[in-house]
């Protein structure tokens, strides 16, 4: 018997060091793939945004149907995201992810044949059930391939993906795809066959990390056994949630309707597109950078802190100023607001509470609530609009909402991890 128990834990041992192997030779490769899967994310999310002008014309749609329209992925997406951090946690991130990209695919291409309100509310709405799978599923792709420093530079690495992905499309869209296609229909049928292209790459080429014997049983069992009650229990992850979903009020809000309202103060739809991508690409370098320095930091509270101030002021200078001041203004909301969700990730990976083991059931916690301010920002740029002729009122409301996050800023307690803790 002890023979035997001596073999088993040196089968034990070779296993944990060839896990350990795998995940210093493999790590990046798993990063990259999941920076491309977050690209598609970026850029089926925002490809709607560009062609606002000609889409809302052709179907006869008001501001506020069309603010609907645009939030109606969040709708889906607070649905469904508990049930799906969990079938992440049970099923691991390589069939999920697949699966999440495969269904913006179908989002986008069924997006191509809208008639309607209805039917391209419907379309946009797949979306939110492709969405969970990448947005919850690469956090916790970080939280088990990456561990110490490495962990804030990887998280800011991802996040560009979706940053990326967002200057892609509106960027792109009207000054290059759409005339390439002649139409709004195949430009979102081409946008279709570049998610699916992805998706086929990271289904061939992603990875699980396995687990040994009964410790994989366990972390299922624990998954399905109320991982979600668990991070609900927890007052800091709550305070993140409540700052992260500020940060999606005024991603969506703004990024959706900023062509549009450069186009109507008098832009070509090419100039505005492009302008409208400038926060997205400067957020690539404070993603990456702000992360890197939060790692470093003792308390990452009063960089938090920091970023909601100035977004907020940024945000209003942009609603109110032209020429050199507005790029300014873009510039600096866009190098704060790109760092604001991969942050706020950190935090939560850091946390001791809730460690890899709840970053599923956390991260689904945390888009769930998010995915409300994802839908309100749209909706109420939109109502705003219809109501009051412009859109500087809601401008307005979203510079004023992100100062009062500084509240629950003040608040924050960092658990953080131990050294063990992390490094596993």
């Amino acid at each position: 018997m002890l023979y035997f128990r001596q073999v088993e834990a040196k089968q034990k041992l070779q296993f944990g060091a060839s896990l350990m192997i795998e995940k210093l030779s493999y790590r990046w490769a798993m990063l990259g793939l999941g920076w491309l899967a977050y690209f598609s994310f970026g850029m089926i999310n925002t490809s709607l945004a560009p062609l606002t002008l000609i889409i809302r014309s052709d179907l006869n749609l008001t501001y506020t149907q069309f603010g609907t329209i645009l939030g109606a992925w969040p709708l889906t997406y607070i649905a469904v995201s508990y049930v799906e951090g969990i079938m992440i946690d049970r099923f691991g991130i390589r069939k999920s992810v697949a699966v999440g990209v495969l269904l913006l695919a179908l989002s986008v291409f069924l997006r191509s044949f809208a008639v309607d309100f209805a039917t391209l509310f419907t379309a946009v709405a797949v979306f939110g059930l492709g969405g969970p799978m990448i947005s919850i599923g690469l956090p916790k792709l970080i939280a088990l391939w990456f561990s110490g420093r490495e962990r804030g530079t990887a998280a800011g690495i991802y996040m560009t993906g979706s940053t990326l992905g967002n200057s892609f499309s509106l960027a792109l869209t009207n000054s290059v795809i759409f005339p390439l296609t002649g139409s709004w229909q195949n430009t979102f049928r081409m946008y279709a066959v570049g998610a699916l292209a992805i998706a086929v790459i990271w289904y061939i080429l992603g990875r699980d990390i396995p687990q040994f014997g009964d410790d994989n049983k366990g972390v299922k069992n624990q998954s399905t056994g109320g991982n979600f009650a668990k991070v609900m229990h927890f007052r800091d992850v709550w305070v993140v949630v409540i700052i992260g979903f500020a940060a999606f009020v005024i991603l969506h809000g703004l990024r959706n309707w900023l062509p549009l309202i450069f186009e109507l103060n008098g832009m070509t739809a090419a100039d505005a597109g492009f302008l409208a991508s400038l926060p997205s690409l400067i957020g690539v370098v404070g993603s990456i950078a702000l992360n890197r320095m939060a790692v470093r930091l003792n308390s990452k509270k009063p960089l938090i802190l920091t970023l909601l101030a100035v977004t907020g002021v940024g945000i209003y200078i942009m609603g109110t100023s032209t020429g050199l001041v507005l790029w300014v203004s873009l510039i600096v909301y866009g190098f704060c607001s790109g760092a604001l969700t991969p942050l706020m990730m950190l935090v939560l990976m850091d946390n001791r509470d809730v460690g890899k083991e709840l970053m599923g059931a956390a991260g689904g916690l945390y888009f769930t609530i998010g995915e409300i301010g994802g839908f309100s920002g749209p909706f109420i740029m939109g109502y705003v609009k219809d109501y009051t002729g412009s859109f500087l009122f809601g401008i307005i409301l979203l510079a004023v909402f992100v100062e009062v996050m500084l509240i629950p800023a003040f608040i924050l307690r960092e658990r953080k991890s131990t050294s063990a803790q992390r490094a596993n």
